[in-house]
C-alpha cells in the first residue's frame, strides 16, 4: 500500500489526506483493507464511521487522538494484531 503525502501511517492505519484541508478521507489498515472514513467538524472534533455502518463509533477532540483510537479498536476487534 502506497502512502501519499497527505497521509498520515502510525500504528499500522492510514488516514488518507490526514494533511490536506478537506477534513475528510479513508481510512485504511496498512495491507490496503478498507476500516472506514473519518471527518472533521468545523469546531475541529473528528469522527469515525467504519465501513458499512451509516453513524459513528469513534470520537474526539483531534485527529491525533482519533488516529490512536481507531488503532486501538482495530487492534481490538481481531482484526488487527498489530504492533
Amino acid at each position: 500500500m502506497k502512502v501519499e503525502n497527505d497521509d498520515q501511517l502510525r500504528r499500522g492505519i492510514i488516514m488518507t489526506d490526514y494533511r490536506r484541508d478537506v477534513q475528510q478521507g479513508d481510512v485504511l489498515a496498512e495491507h490496503g483493507e478498507v476500516l472506514g472514513v473519518w471527518h472533521m467538524e468545523p469546531d475541529e472534533w473528528c469522527f469515525f464511521i467504519p465501513a458499512g455502518q451509516q453513524e459513528s463509533e469513534l470520537e474526539a477532540p483531534s485527529l491525533w487522538i482519533l488516529h490512536d483510537r481507531i488503532a486501538d479498536w482495530y487492534e481490538t476487534s481481531n482484526k488487527g494484531g498489530l504492533q
